[in-house]
């Protein structure tokens, strides 16, 4: 089934660290971890949740926030 998905590979903390606060953000945030990249598949994200999703990764990404 074709789908889009988002790779994020962090620089400043591991994937682990990354997997674990996205799990415990705000709007938790699950996806997987495959070639020490954390992947989201976006088929999984409605339309309606695409703005929820921006504001969790930027909760952890911007503020640096662990849940």
């Amino acid at each position: 089934m074709p789908s889009r998905g988002l790779a994020l590979q962090p620089k400043e903390r591991t994937v682990n660290d990354l997997e674990r606060a996205l799990r415990q953000a705000t709007l938790p945030v699950i996806g997987r971890i495959e070639d020490d990249r954390f992947l989201l598949d976006m088929r999984t994200v409605g339309d309606h949740e695409v703005v929820p999703l921006a504001t969790s990764l930027l909760q952890v990404f911007i503020n640096g926030d662990e849940g």
